[in-house]
Parts: structure tokens; C-alpha cells; sequence
């Protein structure tokens, strides 16, 4: 059943599954629970029972899910817990009113997903931050591709205000290693 406002429902939705699996994994450090990673995006999906009487096999299928699962797995890499495709920011920045503030996002790039040929510009949750910090990341972000001193210089200032960012380190060592653009993966 289509709702108009999925995407918002979802990025509140991933922010609160992220949320309680932090606090469920520290609460029970001494099982030595992974970290739970989500992929958010906005799509036509299938969803119900593929199997049969003899084999119930409710899921999500389609390019929807696809993609969900290909953010979900880009997580690793980047030292995140939350993908989000930019389709999925978009409309969910469309919908949301003052009430329904979203989650605060940090840009990662542009990447090209697993299966895909064409980039997408995929975000992260980042409930641990302050506003006026994500704002400076985006700042240094958008400066890779404009003025790499001045994004490198940034990006520092913001590791030693926050050496816990997964994404500042990131880009940090990316652009040690000579890598530079938007274009991440």
C-alpha cells in the first residue's frame, strides 16, 4: 500500500533500530555482539509470501530492496551503521515539518553500488554529533572537490574535535592516501 510519507517513516524508523541496537550491544558488551547495520532507501517493492503451504516465506523483493541491502553493506567500509540513498533524504526532507525533525545526515560520496552502473550519493545517521558539527563536515566535504588544502585542513580541525567521527578519519585517510573527488566508491 503506497504512503506518502514512507521515506520520512523510514529514516525515523532506521534512526530508532539504530538507536536501541547501540544501547542493546553495549548493555550486553560481553556477548561480543557485531554491530547492526541498516540500508534505507525508497523504492516499489514486493513484499508477502513467495514460499507455500509447505514453506512460508515472507519477504521484500524488487530493485527497491536491492539497493537497500547494497547500502546496508556499504556500512562496513566506511565505519557507519546507516546508509541512506540521497532519493530517500530527499523525499524525507520534503515531507518533514517541524515536528518531524529528521535525523541529523553526513554526506559520505557518491558511490557506485554493487550491481549498479550509476552513482548514488549515499548519507549517514549521525545521532551522536551536534548540529554545528555536521554542518562543518558538510563544509569540508564540499571543499574535496573545490579546494583540497582548505578540505584537508578542516577535516583535521574536525578530527580533533571529534576522533571518534567515523567519516572524518575516513576522508582523512583517503586523502593521505592521494585520493581525492566525491566519488568515493
Amino acid at each position: 500500500t503506497p504512503m506518502a510519507d514512507h521515506a520520512l517513516k523510514a529514516l525515523q524508523c532506521a534512526a530508532d533500530l539504530d538507536e536501541f541496537c547501540e544501547r542493546f550491544r553495549k548493555k550486553n558488551a560481553h556477548l561480543g555482539l557485531g554491530v547492526t547495520r541498516i540500508g534505507v532507501h525508497t523504492g516499489v517493492a514486493t513484499v508477502g509470501n513467495f514460499g507455500g503451504r509447505a514453506r512460508f516465506d515472507y519477504t521484500a523483493m524488487g530493485e527497491g530492496v536491492n539497493t537497500a541491502a547494497r547500502l546496508e553493506s556499504t556500512n562496513k567500509r566506511y565505519g557507519t551503521r546507516v546508509g541512506v540513498s540521497q532519493e530517500t533524504v530527499e523525499q524525507a526532507s520534503a515531507l518533514a515539518r517541524a515536528s518531524d525533525k529528521l535525523p541529523l545526515m553526513q554526506t559520505i560520496g557518491q558511490i557506485t553500488l554493487k550491481g549498479k552502473t550509476r552513482p548514488v550519493t549515499v548519507y549517514t545517521l549521525n545521532r551522536d554529533a551536534e548540529e554545528e558539527f555536521v554542518w562543518a563536515y558538510e563544509a569540508a566535504f564540499s571543499m574535496i572537490d573545490t579546494d583540497l588544502p582548505k578540505a584537508r585542513k578542516a577535516l583535521e580541525e574536525l578530527f580533533r574535535a571529534n576522533p571518534n567521527d567515523p567519516l572524518v578519519r575516513w576522508h582523512l585517510d583517503r586523502l593521505e592516501r592521494g585520493e581525492t573527488g566525491t566519488m568515493v566508491g
